[in-house]
């Protein structure tokens, strides 16, 4: 009875209205979701960069607490990166067991690449006291570990190893 009374004041809603209304619900949806799809190099870069980042910090506090170097080698010809003991074993991953190789053609970091290093031979040494070294000598100077992209470059401080990204405008 209700309804009939609606009907009839003339309080409901056109053929034309309803389509109107339910196009620009479609046209929203679809501007959200290619806003939502082309973040994803974004997002897995800056997940590359966090997880790059997490993992020398990670080689450096596992030197000091097994008295043992780690060496991480970046290799961007392969576009992947591993951590290995002073004698050239693989440290096991404690995420998944296995060696400790991060490969960024994996689909989490998918259109990542591994870009310039200024480290000799692609290799960053903690010794035992977490201090940084390439090449057979300590690193003197901030010196730019690895870029990303050629976005992110990722930085190293000598004998504090302490790690600053700086984000290149593309």
């Amino acid at each position: 009875m209700i309804i009939y009374k609606i009907i009839k004041q003339g309080h409901g809603h056109s053929l034309f209205e309803l389509i109107v209304v339910i196009s620009l619900i479609g046209i929203l949806s679809a501007i959200a979701v290619l806003n939502f799809n082309s973040g994803g190099v974004e997002v897995n870069l800056k997940a590359a960069t966090k997880k790059l980042v997490s993992d020398i910090y990670y080689a450096q506090e596992l030197a000091m607490s097994t008295g043992n170097s780690v060496l991480i080698n970046l290799n961007d010809a392969d576009n992947n990166y591993s951590l290995q003991w002073a004698d050239g074993g693989y440290v096991t991953n404690i995420m998944g067991g296995g060696d400790f190789i991060v490969d960024f053609d994996q689909s989490d970091y998918a259109g990542v690449s591994i870009g310039s290093s200024g480290l000799v031979g692609g290799n960053l040494i903690f010794n035992s006291f977490g201090i940084p070294s390439s090449g057979g000598s300590e690193i003197q100077n901030e010196l730019t570990i690895i870029v990303l992209n050629n976005i992110n470059m990722i930085k190293i401080t000598p004998y504090t190893g302490r790690i600053s990204i700086d984000y290149v405008s593309p």
